[in-house]
């Protein structure tokens, strides 16, 4: 009875670290995907990434690389939403 609640405790426990890991590198992933979102989506190439999620990828690290995608109609909504997260020290 004692080993069973001694791998219940240890998988509890597991499980926690699991979740905790899981939640940090998801909050990169989201911000990823919201500026992907704000992207045109058309994946044309012009800015030199093949496509739109390579440039969202690029744009954590060099925000105002923005300014390559041609397509993009609304360039005032992906600085502001740059801004809000800090990416952007404009």
């Amino acid at each position: 009875m004692q080993i069973i609640i001694v791998f219940t405790v240890i998988s509890l426990i597991l499980g926690l670290i699991i979740v905790f890991i899981d939640s940090k590198y998801n909050e990169e992933d989201d911000q990823l995907k919201e500026i992907e979102n704000l992207l045109p989506g058309i994946n044309c190439g012009i800015c030199g990434y093949k496509t739109c999620k390579g440039m969202s990828e690029f744009l954590v690290d060099k925000p105002l690389e923005y300014k390559k995608c041609r397509p993009l109609k609304n360039p005032e909504e992906l600085v502001a939403y740059l801004r809000l997260k800090k990416i952007l020290d404009e």
